[in-house]
């Protein structure tokens, strides 16, 4: 059985991502008020960065240590466990800095160091599974190499910085380097093996021939997908040939995955929290879907041009599958019930708040494809979604802190 003390501590490192996706969220409406109304007069660009720091490395990456720790016996507990507070002071540390210097001495110090600390745990990862042959292992291993390679992008910003080229397309490229391998490879492949993982626990018969072509279409076709990040910089057509290609090939392991999840109702055991399985699932199929429509010359040059459609497109894999995800493993694994009132008013309103988000974020862009009427209070409406967003999170908050892991047999 699991270790009860590890069951407790993978379940601390949970409750303390939830409350910095909290905290994140109650930064992210500041930065949509901040645009009609700023009682504080903050430097915006700071704030931007203390938001995106905190929702990717106190939220998402505290999460998934955690659901990863919760699912595997054979990890150190002790190890982590310091591990685990040398990750948070370098995300407090972020909390701290980026709102008052932006990039700076001491936030770069705080984010390295987080880099070099989530180095640990990954290797210590790897080592600890790598005689398991698992598929859920398997991607969960693949997505951490990605998460390896996503931090050559900030590793390469001070050589970008120093030499003069910070208005390059090589600062920019950097970013789109870190944010596909860190999005596309290391949140996605992670999150189906947590999925597969918590699947073989409740003994459920999954198609290996369907999740193998899912793992080879999805996996390998990351690093050729990244070439979608560049084409707005380099419209090169044998970039476009690669994209395309790559783009229909992770299209091709989506229907592989499906297959392999859905088959024979498998998902049936995640039936009690359907809302959150299908916003999850439904986001990754969209995710897909735009990557394919982005390689066309004609719409890349109008989502390249367009801020709102690229971060309509990273709130919708980061919210939509990112964090919807992890939702419903954490509730799938807690003793919270199925119809508790919180529960089911907390995903209510984070859902609304994410598809109103999502719809007006994108709607400036909108225009440039379909004729729209304007919106004289577009960004009091943005506000307003990040404030139905953060009661919805509180109410999830707070059922997660009432509950507990419950005991699983590992294999």
């Amino acid at each position: 059985m699991l270790s009860t003390d590890r069951i407790a501590f993978s379940y601390l490192w949970m409750k303390t991502a939830i409350l910095f996706l909290l905290i994140s969220i109650i930064i992210g409406a500041y930065l949509r008020m901040s645009i009609f109304y700023d009682p504080l007069k903050l430097n915006y660009r700071f704030i931007l960065h203390t938001h995106s720091h905190v929702v990717l490395l106190g939220w998402a990456f505290n999460a998934l240590c955690a659901l990863i720790l919760y699912s595997y016996g054979n990890l150190n507990v002790r190890f982590n466990f310091f591990l685990f507070f040398l990750l948070q002071l370098a995300v407090l540390g972020m909390l701290f800095t980026f709102p008052f210097q932006g990039y700076g001495l001491y936030s770069i110090i705080s984010s390295t160091l987080h880099i070099l600390f989530s180095y640990f745990f990954v290797f210590h990862f790897l080592v600890v599974t790598r005689g398991d042959r698992s598929w859920s292992t398997r991607f969960i291993r693949l997505g951490m190499i990605y998460f390896l390679i996503s931090t050559a992008g900030p590793f390469s910003l001070g050589p970008i910085i120093v030499k003069g080229l910070s208005d390059s397309p090589a600062y920019d490229l950097a970013i789109y380097f870190y944010l596909h391998f860190l999005y596309n490879g290391f949140f996605v492949l992670t999150i189906i093996g947590l999925i597969l993982r918590w699947l073989e626990f409740k003994k459920v018969a999954i198609n290996h021939y369907h999740v193998k072509m899912s793992f080879r279409l999805i996996g390998f076709s990351v690093f050729p997908a990244y070439v979608l990040s560049t084409l707005g910089f380099y419209p090169i057509p044998l970039l476009y040939v690669i994209g395309v290609a790559s783009a229909f090939v992770q299209i091709g392991g989506f229907f592989y995955l499906l297959k392999a999840l859905w088959g024979q109702n498998r998902m049936d055991v995640f039936g009690k929290h359907k809302l959150i399985l299908y916003t999850a699932f439904l986001s990754l199929g969209l995710k897909f879907l735009l990557q394919l429509v982005s390689a066309v010359p004609q719409m890349n040059k109008l989502v390249f041009e367009s801020h709102g459609f690229i971060i309509a497109y990273l709130h919708l894999v980061f919210i939509g599958f990112v964090t919807f995800s992890i939702l419903l493993l954490v509730f799938d694994t807690t003793s919270s019930p199925e119809k508790s009132p919180l529960l089911r008013t907390g995903v209510a309103l984070f859902f609304i708040g994410f598809v109103v988000s999502e719809l007006l974020i994108a709607y400036p862009s909108m225009t440039g494809i379909i004729s729209l009427p304007d919106f004289p209070v577009y960004f009091q409406g943005l506000f307003w979604s990040s404030v139905i967003m953060l009661p919805g999170v509180g109410l999830l908050s707070i059922v997660i802190f009432r509950h507990s892991f419950a005991e699983v047999r590992t294999h």
